[in-house]
């Protein structure tokens, strides 16, 4: 195992890693987005 092989693991390990995490915000932010829109047609509806 070279040096080039042993540095380009943890990096690639962090690319991997924060496109989860942007992939998990963008759940986040379409979630809330969702609610934001259901929750007042769901109290219209209801009342």
């Amino acid at each position: 195992m070279d040096k080039h092989t042993h540095l380009a693991a943890p990096v690639r390990c962090a690319q991997r890693q924060a496109a989860s995490m942007r992939r998990l915000a963008w759940g986040l932010a379409l979630a809330s987005l969702m609610l934001a829109v259901a929750l007042p047609l769901a109290g219209a509806g209801s009342a």
